[in-house]
């Protein structure tokens, strides 16, 4: 899907010439000079003027980076809904389906770790070499490694609850902190899957 994304949103700008996310650039260039042009009638002070502006010329920097996440952000999402709406298409069809594992087992697969370190291998080679649009494939890594470990994060967050025999308060407290406490929470997330993957505490001692 967040090649169908790309296909979508990037490929108009690559064909025209303008490299593939030149035409996002153009937008925030363009959001930027009109902001900076009411701003003034809306009585903002010089100081702000230039803040906008140099908030535009951010997000034309990072624009490959924060597109690409987005677009892969958004496939990944898509992903992981779509077949927990097909299992319940096909319960509710009268069709069989195969029973899910308790979200507190929810487990990566054994070849998660290896194509983890293939990927943060290749985002290191890619910065180091300075290759065009860097900061794309790199911001794409992130979301491809991050985004599965901070869901085990969350696995491993209510299989505690359930291995210390903790009720329902247990995960509105903690969630809840991870929402206060974003986007530190992420990190503390990835670092929570990333550690029961290597450690393989859930998975030695799965809730019955």
């Amino acid at each position: 899907m967040a090649l169908g994304l790309y296909a979508m949103l990037c490929l108009p700008s690559l064909l025209a010439g303008n490299g593939p996310f030149g035409d996002f650039e153009n937008a925030f260039r363009l959001l930027g000079d009109q902001l900076a042009m009411v701003a003034p009638q809306l009585g903002a002070t010089d100081t702000l003027i230039r803040q906008i502006k140099n908030y535009s010329a951010y997000l034309q920097l990072a624009a490959p980076s924060l597109v690409t996440a987005t677009l892969v952000s958004l496939a990944m999402f898509f992903a992981f809904f779509a077949p927990i709406i097909a299992r319940g298409l096909c319960r509710t069809a009268g069709v069989r389906v195969r029973p899910m594992a308790r979200f507190e087992n929810w487990q990566l697969g054994r070849s998660f770790m290896q194509g983890l370190g293939v990927l943060m291998l290749g985002a290191l080679v890619v910065s180091f070499l300075g290759v065009n649009n860097a900061g794309a494939v790199v911001s794409a890594v992130e979301c491809i490694v991050g985004g599965p470990l901070v869901l085990m994060g969350i696995c491993f967050i209510a299989y505690m609850r359930v291995f210390r025999r903790r009720g329902a308060g247990y995960l509105v407290i903690m969630y809840g902190s991870m929402v206060l406490l974003f986007p530190l929470s992420i990190y503390i997330l990835v670092f929570l899957g990333l550690m029961d993957r290597l450690l393989r505490i859930r998975s030695q001692n799965p809730v019955r």
